[in-house]
């Protein structure tokens, strides 16, 4: 399974971003299952971070069955993101993550382990201390 990370960034944060996911990537992806289900073998999340939000840009969930991938385009706040530290940065995007993972009912996609991704993408995020504490898994 591939959790993909990238973003449509105000050039100001895009290094904050890059330095977040990097530290996101190194410590989940290496711990995710190889497969969670037929249905999904890549996990999209696309961070829009911008202090104005262009029309057409608006929030994005989708399930692409052609090449088995989902694709989140999700909004952390620009302000936000850019007044916070480096660690807050992480937990912004972690929780960027798991509201993707809240998304997605909405795909209707059947044969994906939903419940063990989350688990697991908790799992290693409070491991690498990105999450100070659980939340309720199913």
């Amino acid at each position: 399974m591939e959790l993909w990370l990238s973003g449509e960034v105000e050039g100001d944060v895009s290094e904050p971003l890059r330095q977040a996911r990097n530290k996101v990537k190194k410590s989940i992806a290496p711990k995710l299952a190889a497969d969670y289900g037929p249905d999904i073998v890549s996990w999209d999340l696309i961070t829009i971070l911008r202090p104005e939000i262009p029309d057409g840009w608006g929030e994005v969930t989708r399930y692409h069955r052609k090449d088995q991938s989902t694709e989140f385009r999700l909004i952390i706040d620009y302000e936000a993101f850019r007044a916070a530290s480096a660690e807050k940065q992480v937990q912004m995007l972690v929780e960027s993550i798991l509201r993707s993972l809240d998304l997605f009912p909405l795909l209707k996609v059947k044969d994906f382990d939903i419940d063990r991704f989350r688990r697991d993408i908790v799992e290693a995020a409070i491991t690498a201390g990105f999450m100070p504490v659980s939340p309720s898994l199913p």
